[in-house]
């Protein structure tokens, strides 16, 4: 198959999958994306390779998919944005290789939380595979979530057990099914943290990041952003992992869980979870103004290992 027959076959029917007069999608030179009136663009783009964040026979096609979009999405989640659109692009030795069927089959469901296919490119590469998505969202400036706007005495919280990925990952890579209560879903395919994003910009808390490099080297990360320390209390979240089978170092260095990790007042915090029809959130400590990362009796936290893609290991 050459480029133009995958184009026509599989892009060409998701053109125009939209009400909007004024968006122009896949088929012309570029895509013309409106904004709302008083937002601003937030724009965001990450990739997978294979051999790198992914292996055969880790994920089928179709999970590939959306695994990509729920974790580009993520980026979204994390600064209270509301999708609009996704770009992708892909290098890929033969068409259509994995980017057939059952791959725009999970694409199709991605998009429920990305908005619309705007567009993209693929070109051929004389052996790996890899694939980009652009993610196009919009938020009033003003009410944006940020890393920086983390205040002294801000709760710390997360939206799910952090670990849950890792493990589930690791068990794959091994060629294991997940033992319950853990699924292969928990690495597969990422939470929509979308509309808890949202309801913490309703509820005007300021200051979020997704939890994509692990518990400990995020937080490090976030804190850093805005000049701050914390004090952890990291034992209700050991608890939790513990009751479902999660290593230690899987809560604090497993990375790729997506969730949110967040910084504000406790209650507009709880209000938020509910308006999102989440069970609470997992408190994990109260920021300081002394720097570092500190457990309950004042001790430093050993410097975070985390996903580093350009560790050897």
């Amino acid at each position: 198959m050459n480029e133009l027959e995958w184009i026509e076959r599989f892009v060409a029917p998701r053109r125009g999958k939209t009400d909007d007069p004024q968006l122009l999608g896949p088929g012309d030179d570029a895509a013309l994306l409106p904004i709302p009136p008083g937002e601003v663009s937030v724009l965001t783009v990450d990739g997978f390779v294979e051999g790198r964040h992914f292996r055969d026979g880790w994920l089928d096609d179709a999970e590939l998919a959306e695994r990509l979009i729920a974790v580009t999405v993520s980026d979204l989640a994390a600064m209270g944005a509301i999708p609009q659109g996704l770009l992708l692009s892909f290098e890929t030795p033969e068409l259509p290789g994995r980017l057939g069927e059952r791959f725009f089959e999970g694409l199709d469901r991605g998009l429920k939380r990305a908005g619309v296919l705007l567009g993209g490119n693929v070109v051929r590469s004389q052996g790996g595979f890899s694939l980009t998505a652009t993610a196009i969202g919009s938020v009033v400036a003003s009410e944006a979530l940020r890393r920086d706007a983390i205040r002294v005495g801000d709760t710390l919280a997360v939206s799910g057990l952090p670990g849950r990925a890792g493990q589930a990952r690791d068990a794959i890579a091994d060629g294991r099914s997940p033992q319950p209560p853990l699924s292969r879903e928990a690495w597969t395919a990422p939470p929509d943290r979308v509309p808890l994003g949202r309801a913490l910009v309703a509820e005007g808390v300021r200051a979020a990041i997704d939890l994509s490099d692990g518990l400990l080297r995020d937080l490090k990360t976030f804190l850093e952003a805005s000049a701050c320390g914390a004090t952890l209390d990291l034992e209700a979240i050991f608890a939790a992992a513990r009751a479902e089978g999660i290593s230690e170092a899987n809560v604090l260095n497993g990375g790729e869980d997506y969730e949110l990790l967040i910084a504000g007042d406790r209650a507009a915090i709880e209000r938020a979870f509910t308006a999102a029809h989440l069970p609470p959130p997992i408190l994990v400590g109260t920021t300081s103004k002394e720097l570092g990362l500190r457990d309950c009796e004042g001790e430093l936290f050993e410097d975070p290992r985390g996903w580093d893609p350009f560790r050897e290991d």
